[in-house]
């Protein structure tokens, strides 16, 4: 049965199937012919749960396997600071150019 009226559920992404979102091919599909790429909204959203999440409940929240769940969190997890300290030397050691230059 297919839900119509004012009750009806309404979807952000209509699909071609009455009642039904878009599916995620085509919604992909759209989404890179306006140059958008879902990509990197979808690895940063897996980051944030996998920096908050033990590998086991990510897993199971997300169906992922256990050991791709263990990847992100441990990759989430990561003590960062050696990386900022280096980059911030380099970036401290690189010559200046002189203001008006840029």
């Amino acid at each position: 049965m297919i839900a119509n009226g004012p009750e009806a559920p309404r979807w952000l992404f209509p699909g071609r199937v009455p009642g039904q979102p878009l599916d995620l091919h085509s919604l992909i599909n759209q989404l890179n012919r306006h140059g958008i790429s879902a990509r990197p909204a979808r690895n940063g959203a897996l980051a944030a749960f996998a920096a908050d999440l033990p590998a086991a409940v990510l897993a199971g929240f997300l169906g992922f396997h256990v050991n791709t769940a263990v990847r992100w969190v441990t990759y989430a997890r990561q003590d960062w600071t050696a990386y900022l300290a280096a980059r911030d030397a380099d970036l401290n050691s690189a010559p200046r150019q002189p203001e008006g230059t840029r």
